[in-house]
């Protein structure tokens, strides 16, 4: 699922009948079941990005240290026109790798997706006491 679905969804899911809280109230769990669905799917998705990243990196560092494997340069990897580098020069390279630093956007967007569906499931979790705040004030202004 793409950031921007999840904003589209929560959107949607956000807006509030003032009319009728009941149903609002009755709609929490339900909510609060379908964020928490997406959070877990996009939980283990970060987690196989997290180790597809390890080892492209140990590949890389690999490849840096030790030279091209036929598999590499299949894949179009270049060594820097200096060849093989220095291991103490490494980190520097792998930083700079345009491979690891693609693989670390997508893990960053895959956190970024986690942290907003951990905010919406706060926010929902909280609502609850929002809608029993809204009764008691509508209970207050009719008087009752």
């Amino acid at each position: 699922m793409k950031l921007e679905e999840i904003h589209e969804a929560w959107a949607k899911d956000s807006q509030l009948d003032q009319i009728e809280l009941d149903g609002t109230a009755l709609s929490i769990a339900k909510m609060h079941h379908k964020y928490y669905e997406i959070l877990s799917k996009e939980k283990l998705v970060l987690r196989k990005l997290e180790s597809e990243a390890k080892v492209l990196k140990l590949e890389k560092y690999e490849f840096y240290t030790d030279g091209p494997t036929q598999d590499q340069i299949e894949r179009g990897w270049k060594l820097p026109a200096k060849g093989k580098i220095l291991r103490s020069d490494v980190g520097m390279y792998l930083d700079g790798d345009s491979d690891i630093i693609s693989m670390n956007l997508r893990v960053a967007y895959q956190q970024e997706k986690i942290d907003v569906l951990e905010s919406i499931i706060k926010t929902i979790s909280n609502l609850g006491w929002h809608v029993k705040s809204a009764i008691d004030f509508k209970r207050m202004q009719a008087g009752l």
